[in-house]
């Protein structure tokens, strides 16, 4: 059992510690690092320099009347140390009476079940919030993990790395203490703000290339003119458009060599044998069980791309036509996708088959 869901089957949020009262200002990241917002805005934390790869992970599951939405953030450190944050925000009539106390021990346990062996918890301070840290072992892995929680969210901070040195060495020990999390009120005047500029850059986008984001599919209506977007606020024109084997379709420009500057793909989930001709997808963003849609830009000075990946809450409208004369297909797109650039990528193209 993960511990996700040990989490789901044993834990609440009564008797969570209330959220913190103290006047709050934007952190400054330590020098050298940068600082980093979580996806919907309810916490902060500062990224170490030397990160080698990175992401996030979106996942939603309902277990015994109990849903979870959890979102990640990792990073890799070009020495193999990972560092993690994980939120986790539990709702629905399973929730019971069950104290704080019995949820951080769900979640150790969980580690247990995959294997780990589990240090007695340590008690920690993450801001003015009290907070459980552990230390684990399995193999030739360790991880030192702190847990807390804020109604209505769970947090889980992890350090993992074949040295168990380096889970107190400066990296891990600064990467665990910038963890702030965002007041309510303030959440509320940044999501209000956020609003207005995404607005402001939907006419924007209307204007100059006849399309914007939206998730709402009757407003999406490919154009006749070559596919363009925006992604992570920079301007997208595919340079090369690929249909690649096992029913990938790749947009991608600024291409040098394995990587590209930017890169969308998405898998269209074939069945064996089956052609990507004539083949429509309309996926609306509460739908999920569509093509994985995959979105990679290259960071300035990186070797390697930053990618996220997304299963559900996108809006998707496309059509692959027949094989012309040359043998590629034809087609037309309409993406939108939920990274917080509210990147989309629209208009007609030509995919050559590999």
């Amino acid at each position: 059992m993960n511990r996700t869901a040990a989490l789901v089957l044993s834990a609440s949020l009564a008797g969570l510690c209330p959220a913190q009262e103290t006047k709050w200002e934007p952190p400054a990241p330590p020098a050298g690092w940068k600082a980093a917002v979580s996806k919907d805005g309810t916490y902060r934390f500062a990224v170490p320099p030397g990160v080698g790869r990175s992401g996030t992970r979106d996942h939603t599951m309902t277990v015994n009347r109990v849903r979870i939405r959890a979102q990640v953030n990792y990073y890799t450190l070009k020495d193999g140390t990972m560092l993690e944050v994980e939120s986790a925000v539990l709702s629905g009539s399973g929730l019971t009476g069950t104290k704080m106390s019995e949820v951080l021990d769900a979640i150790a346990d969980g580690q247990k079940e995959d294997g780990f062996k589990v240090s007695g918890p340590k008690d920690v301070m993450v801001g003015e919030v009290k907070a459980r840290e552990y230390r684990l072992t399995k193999d030739k892995e360790a991880r030192r993990m702190v847990l807390f929680g804020v109604k209505p969210r769970v947090y889980i901070l992890t350090a993992a790395a074949e040295d168990p040195a380096k889970l107190d060495a400066e990296p891990a020990n600064t990467f665990f203490k910038s963890l702030v999390l965002v007041p309510p009120e303030v959440v509320k005047a940044q999501a209000k703000e956020k609003a207005a500029k995404v607005e402001a850059a939907g006419k924007e986008n209307q204007e100059k290339y006849g399309v914007k984001w939206t998730t709402k599919l009757d407003e999406m209506s490919p154009p006749d003119a070559p596919a363009v977007g925006v992604i992570k606020g920079k301007e997208f024109k595919p340079e090369k458009v690929e249909l690649q084997p096992g029913g990938w379709l790749v947009f991608r420009q600024g291409e040098k060599g394995a990587f590209a500057d930017v890169e969308v793909k998405l898998w269209l989930i074939p069945k064996a044998g089956e052609s990507p001709e004539n083949k429509t997808y309309e996926i609306a963003a509460s739908k999920s069980g569509g093509p994985h849609v995959q979105m990679s830009t290259m960071p300035a000075g990186a070797r390697i791309p930053r990618t996220e990946s997304f299963l559900t809450k996108y809006a998707l409208k496309l059509t692959l036509g027949a094989k012309d004369g040359s043998g590629n297909v034809p087609g037309t797109i309409y993406l939108c996708t939920p990274d917080s650039g509210k990147s989309f990528l629209a208009g007609s193209f030509t995919a050559k088959v590999k």
